[in-house]
């Protein structure tokens, strides 16, 4: 294993917040991180989809977006971070928030 991820997922006046943050265990190092990360309503429906490459500081870092929901209802947060080292795929890792209710 190359790192450990969480995900953070809230609803605040209609507006979805995304977070994402990723650290890199000791001793190991990427070149780059590939974040896919879709809100999902109750049924299963993308009605989201993000997508970022980002670079570790420091071993670590923390992607963040956010999108104005269009109905009411119950969602979440699913973000898959895929770790790249030289080219190659070396780890894929996939989080999913809590629901929460809008």
């Amino acid at each position: 294993n190359f790192a450990t991820a969480n995900v953070t997922f809230s609803i605040t006046n209609g507006t979805a917040n995304c977070v994402m943050s990723t650290r890199l265990f000791p001793g190991k190092e990427i070149d780059y991180g590939q974040i896919t990360a879709y809100i999902k309503n109750s049924s299963g429906k993308i009605v989201k989809t993000f997508s970022k490459k980002v670079y570790p500081q420091l071993n670590q870092w923390i992607w963040s977006d956010s999108y104005k929901l269009t109905s009411k209802g119950t969602y979440h947060l699913q973000a898959t971070v895929k770790f790249y080292k030289n080219g190659k795929l070396v780890e894929t890792i996939t989080k999913t928030s809590y629901e929460k209710a809008y």
